[in-house]
């Protein structure tokens, strides 16, 4: 398990990840994947299937929404 940040946009959970890295080779071969997290008395686990995202105007939303707030925690509307 590795840490990953994320934020929730448009019904969805957005994450970054170098193409090259290991995390994206693996989603290129099997889409399927889980995020997982703890806080106090809550641990949450999150399924689904990875997709790339590459239109450049979703790209710009999510980056923004990233600086937004670079913990993860914003959500965009």
């Amino acid at each position: 398990m590795r840490p990953v940040f994320a934020v929730w946009m448009d019904e969805a959970l957005y994450l970054s990840s170098d193409p090259t890295a290991r995390k994206s080779r693996n989603l290129d071969g099997d889409a399927h994947c889980s995020i997982a997290t703890s806080c106090h008395d809550l641990d949450l686990v999150v399924e689904g299937k990875a997709e790339r995202v590459t239109d450049p105007r979703r790209l710009q939303r999510i980056a923004a929404a990233y600086k937004e707030d670079p913990r993860g925690l914003a959500s965009a509307a």
